[in-house]
């Protein structure tokens, strides 16, 4: 399944590293993901007190809906091979490794730091740090393709889907975390929904989820600030404002869009 990000020839595991047939090798590391970086990876997404923050958040339950019509719209299509890519810690990749029969699981990410914490999880997923650009898998080898948040790359997904192959991209309705935002500016605008158009898939359906929760520590406030864009381009005054409540109630609303992949 997996390829040399090098020669881009099959890579087969040999003991505690992978190998290709020109003898370019990759360790595995101790918690268990590997590194297909190619070239130098200085190390990038997540950090360790990132996937602390979303760790802690995420095991709260609050986004348990989200979550479950994640796992109700993979199963339905009934994947043998599954590719979670800017899978992050592994909060929905290690769920959906758990629901799925018989289904070969992939972690992508660009983060040692989340896949040193995912591997950990769940030794029977294969978590890989790479390029969502030039995913190492074989070309037509994947069934499906879930993207939680993070950016398609058109021409790679394409690749490696199987004819008839499906991606589910997740990504904000357009009042997701409305409040902390009003919190956060002055003048708050609604996110973009409009659906998005990749070449090579066609858009078979959208669903929307929106759910009503509400913060009620400092420390569930803070650790959902830090795992969204909002953190790095917030006011400093107006983020200090947000870090020091206790109390949020919140609108949460996820947009899943299923292609199909033509």
């Amino acid at each position: 399944m997996m390829i040399c990000p090098i020669c881009h020839h099959v890579l087969m595991r040999e003991l505690n590293s992978y190998t290709c047939i020109h003898k370019h090798s990759f360790d595995i590391a101790k918690s268990g993901y590997v590194n297909l970086w190619p070239g130098n990876h200085k190390g990038s997404g997540d950090d360790k007190e990132m996937v602390k923050a979303r760790t802690l958040f995420l095991n709260t339950g609050h986004y348990q809906l989200f979550q479950q019509t994640l796992i109700d719209l993979t199963t339905n299509l009934k994947p043998s091979v599954l590719a979670d890519v800017g899978c992050g810690e592994g909060y929905y990749t290690n769920v959906l490794e758990n629901c799925l029969d018989a289904c070969d699981v992939y972690g992508f990410d660009v983060s040692k730091s989340a896949l040193q914490h995912a591997s950990r999880q769940n030794s029977r997923i294969h978590y890989v740090i790479a390029s969502l650009s030039d995913l190492p898998l074989s070309d037509e080898s994947v069934d499906v393709i879930t993207d939680v948040f993070a950016p398609v790359d058109a021409q790679s997904f394409h690749r490696v889907l199987k004819q008839d192959g499906f991606l589910i991209k997740v990504g904000p309705g357009r009042q997701h975390l409305l409040e902390m935002k009003q919190v956060l500016y002055d003048k708050v605008y609604e996110n973009d929904d409009a659906v998005a158009e990749y070449d090579g898939f066609a858009h078979a359906k959208r669903i929307v989820k929106t759910q009503q929760i509400e913060l009620t520590s400092n420390l569930e406030i803070r650790s959902l600030f830090q795992m969204t864009p909002y953190y790095w381009k917030s006011p400093k005054q107006s983020a200090g404002k947000l870090k020091a409540m206790d109390d949020l109630p919140l609108t949460t609303q996820f947009c899943f869009d299923i292609y199909k992949r033509k």
